[in-house]
């Protein structure tokens, strides 16, 4: 008898499977340039660059996709715009989709949804519900002859 050694060859037959089915995360509304806003993270149960060894985070989708940037090894989603990207009065969340690659970015594909809720600062200053407030208060009186209301309010959530 002569012993016989076989072995297997992986093949790239399984895709990236995100952690996640989605991902929620949270970033100020006055978030700077490289400001972390959150992270995926996918595996392969193929062998070596056919799977996690190989995943590499290949693209972003989504309205405020091209002002983020996804990180191809880490899968950090960082702030990626000079200009103010978010404001919580205009869009309390974004919509965004992540996608992931094994083979070194070049193999089977999977995407996962990313939803970045806006938290608020105080950004906007009180303003009056109206122009102007009158009321009358007479000599040696207490108390206006009728009660005097004045209201303002701002956008800010809290």
């Amino acid at each position: 008898m002569v012993p016989v050694t076989v072995l297997i060859r992986d093949v790239n037959d399984n895709s990236p499977e995100f952690s996640k089915q989605v991902y929620e995360v949270s970033v100020a509304e006055n978030a700077v340039k490289g400001t972390t806003v959150g992270k995926v993270q996918a595996f392969d149960e193929d062998t070596g660059t056919f799977g996690t060894e190989g995943i590499r985070y290949t693209g972003l989708g989504g309205s405020v996709a091209d002002m983020l940037k996804l990180d191809p090894i880490s899968g950090i989603l960082t702030v990626n715009s000079d200009m103010p990207l978010f404001d919580r009065e205009q869009a309390a969340r974004h919509f965004v989709t992540a996608e992931a690659r094994d083979e070194l970015g070049y193999g089977n594909r999977n995407t996962v949804q990313i939803i970045i809720n806006i938290l608020d600062k105080n950004d906007n200053a009180p303003a009056f519900l109206q122009n102007k407030y009158e009321t009358r208060l007479l000599e040696n009186k207490m108390d206006f002859e009728t009660p005097l209301v004045v209201e303002a309010t701002d956008m800010d959530q809290n």
